[in-house]
């Protein structure tokens, strides 16, 4: 497969563009072939160490490698399609469109990735592209624990944008200590940003302990308003002209 490779410390200059073999995903693990990633701050600073203050750039070098890197694939971000599942694998299948972080063991500016079924990866909504929805990762300590998937709608009342959250999901171990806040208000700062028009997303009425940190944090129940969706048969027939 093609991979960007990271072979020593400096600018974008000493990334290469070679082949490398596939990784083979281990017994909990999925491999995926990558549709979509992103070069991101973090990607710069892992390359040439600027992030690292001087009286810790020796324990950076220790964990990163002293002479060369040990990540030799840079990317953090990724979304594609699962093409291979380990045998202890529950939660995915082969085709499923999936979206997420590899986290400090990175490996994402490649043809295929591999990853475990318990990482931050989810199932991408349809039928959105590839280059539709964006994601906001929460990390703790270098690791994820959080992300945020988005994308843009737009009101005809208001005649702007605004940011509709699909999916907002923080592990259990760190709920509660503000990781959810602070992805709202990342993208509360992006709507603004953007002169997006509202900040808007759905939870389940019976969610008492969602409904209740929204509300704190200032937002409003549309109570008079009613979701409606076609699934299925209905789905199927309406499609058909009604028959």
């Amino acid at each position: 497969m093609k991979a960007i490779l990271h072979t020593r410390y400096g600018p974008a200059d000493e990334l290469e563009l070679t082949e490398v073999p596939r990784p083979v995903p281990g017994d909990n693990e999925v491999s995926i072939k990558v549709h979509a990633t992103a070069v991101t701050t973090g990607d710069c600073n892992v390359r040439n160490l600027t992030f690292a203050p001087r009286d810790f750039k020796i324990p950076v070098r220790l964990f990163l490698g002293i002479r060369t890197p040990r990540i030799k694939i840079l990317g953090n971000e990724v979304a594609g399609v699962i093409e291979a599942v380990g045998k202890d694998v529950t939660r995915f299948a082969v085709g499923d469109k999936v979206f997420g972080t590899p986290g400090a063991a990175m490996g994402a500016h490649a043809e295929y990735l591999c990853m475990p079924e318990d990482g931050v990866l989810a199932i991408r909504p349809d039928p959105m592209s590839w280059e539709e929805a964006e994601v906001v990762i929460a990390e703790h300590d270098g690791a994820p624990v959080g992300f945020a998937l988005f994308f843009h709608n737009y009101s005809t009342f208001l005649g702007r944008h605004g940011i509709y959250i699909e999916d907002l999901y923080v592990r259990p171990e760190h709920r509660g200590k503000g990781c959810g806040k602070q992805l709202l208000a990342h993208l509360a700062d992006l709507a603004v940003e953007r002169g997006c028009g509202r900040l808007e997303w759905w939870v389940l009425d019976v969610n008492r302990p969602a409904i209740d940190f929204y509300g704190s944090l200032g937002a409003q129940a549309m109570d008079e308003w009613t979701v409606y969706r076609l699934t299925g048969k209905e789905l199927g027939r309406l499609a058909a002209g009604g028959r």
